[in-house]
């Protein structure tokens, strides 16, 4: 296994609680007592995906759940955003009523866009929201890689992408601007813990087609809530105008770019991402 991911690196104990009346699967490490951040990872991903940045976090109080329908987490009786959404909701409540503070939260990738739209609904659950490489609108390439999947029985889905080692290969390819045989072999293994079943994949599939036709992002919600943005100046998944979107909306002061990385930074740069994460986050007790 990578270097980059060792368990000795950060030791988290698993748990399994019952959150919006999902069975849902969350990890805990770091401080108890210090700021406490939710980590929440994108679609057809897990926590292990912000493992390797929650290791370069630990003197803060950490939080790593599974969302619905992914890694160890119970699959939701129906595939819809707002559902998510309101799990989010919840699991963050559940989080500032466990440490006695609202926490931070650290989201990727399309599990910012659930993020964000959890915080505009319930804004007294959180503290700050940092949002790292969302996706305002997806380039071409990968749109039409999703609507592909979505013509396809969930059960072929799954053996075409997430079996196929071609496609596992160029997936990655794509989703990574720093290519190493130690960033490769990660990605490979995070993606063997995401939506790895049939019912898992097809849930994934289908709420990523809802996510990429809801406009969540706009200046004026930014200015109403507590955000910030990370953004990968490599990230194939958005296009240039994209890119320029995201620095007008959350304007200077909150937002900044991880150079030199794809839409993978907190695999591919945790170091750098986490720098730049300590800029925007409240400090510990021992800062």
């Amino acid at each position: 296994m990578s270097p980059l991911f060792t368990l000795k690196q950060l030791p988290l104990t698993r748990h399994l609680t019952s959150i919006d009346g999902l069975r849902t699967a969350h990890w805990e490490g770091g401080t108890v007592g210090a700021p406490p951040i939710i980590l929440l990872h994108g679609l057809n991903g897990s926590h292990h995906g912000l493992w390797p940045l929650a290791t370069r976090l630990s003197d803060y109080h950490l939080f790593l759940p599974d969302m619905p329908g992914h890694g160890s987490s119970a699959l939701p009786k129906k595939a819809r955003v707002a559902g998510v959404v309101q799990w989010f909701d919840a699991y963050m409540t559940r989080i500032a009523a466990l440490t006695g503070q609202p926490p931070v939260v650290i989201a990727h990738s399309f599990g910012a866009q659930i993020a964000f739209m959890a915080c505009q609904q319930k804004p007294e659950a959180y503290r700050d929201c940092i949002l790292l490489t969302p996706v305002p609108r997806v380039s071409i390439l990968p749109y039409l890689f999703g609507k592909s999947l979505a013509l396809l029985p969930s059960r072929l889905a799954l053996e075409v992408v997430g079996r196929n080692e071609s496609l596992r290969f160029w997936r990655g390819s794509f989703l990574l601007h720093r290519h190493t045989p130690e960033t490769r072999a990660l990605v490979r293994w995070i993606g063997d813990q995401g939506a790895n079943s049939p019912d898992k994949f097809a849930f994934y599939v289908s709420i990523s087609q809802e996510l990429m036709g809801t406009p969540s992002y706009s200046r004026a919600g930014v200015t109403k809530g507590r955000f910030y943005c990370v953004a990968g100046d490599n990230d194939r998944m958005l296009t240039p105008a994209s890119l320029a979107e995201l620095r007008t909306m959350f304007g200077k002061k909150h937002f900044a770019i991880c150079k030199n990385t794809g839409h993978l930074m907190p695999i591919e740069a945790p170091d750098e991402t986490a720098a730049l994460l300590r800029t925007m986050l409240p400090p510990t007790s021992t800062d």
